[in-house]
């Protein structure tokens, strides 16, 4: 009997580190290769789509116009998300001058992403308050699954000054240098 169970959990073990090398060791892009091709990204122009910030705002993607876009898909269940939302901030500071933050929730617990972007509030207030950083909710996922085809969050589309998809970052799995080396490589191709 205890033979047995050794057996099956070695397997169990063997089997979810397989899992591991094959699905993530080999299919995380290195920094140096988030590149179109890497993450699959054609250069194509964004379709325009309104939305509405929390704070009442109306708006649409063709406003942005002449800055670089960090469009986020994100919601307060999701781990990863809540990992990635304080670089996104940090992106969006930064860079004031040049990038604006448009993060969509998906979010349907509307008490649970006040929460979330409480703490964010208090954790980085002035980032929160940037002109440049956008919060909506996607009601009905109709921007990030009609529009975006995007089913797992969180994702990120970094759109250029002429409203042409450049990048995207699926997964939480990068940091600042890895977006501000893709910040300072389309600034310098606009």
């Amino acid at each position: 009997m205890k033979r047995n169970l050794v057996i099956l959990l070695l397997t169990m073990l063997c089997g979810a580190g397989l899992t591991y090398f094959l699905d993530y060791a080999h299919n995380k892009p290195s920094v140096a290769s988030l590149s179109q091709e890497s993450v699959h990204v054609k250069s194509e122009p964004v379709p325009d789509f309104p939305f509405e910030t929390l704070e009442g705002t109306e708006a649409s993607i063709d406003d942005l116009r002449g800055k670089i876009v960090v469009l986020n898909f994100w919601a307060s269940w999701c781990a990863p998300c809540v990992k990635e939302f304080p670089l996104l901030l940090k992106t969006a500071l930064t860079h004031k001058d040049e990038v604006v933050l448009l993060a969509l929730s998906s979010d349907h617990d509307k008490g649970a992403m006040t929460r979330f972007l409480d703490k964010m509030r208090s954790a980085h207030p002035e980032a929160m308050k940037a002109q440049n950083v956008m919060i909506a909710v996607d009601e009905n996922s109709a921007i990030t699954q009609d529009i975006f085809q995007t089913f797992r969050l969180p994702e990120t589309i970094i759109i250029d000054g002429k409203g042409i998809m450049r990048e995207k970052l699926i997964g939480a799995d990068w940091n600042y240098e890895d977006i501000k080396k893709i910040i300072t490589m389309i600034g310098d191709n606009s």
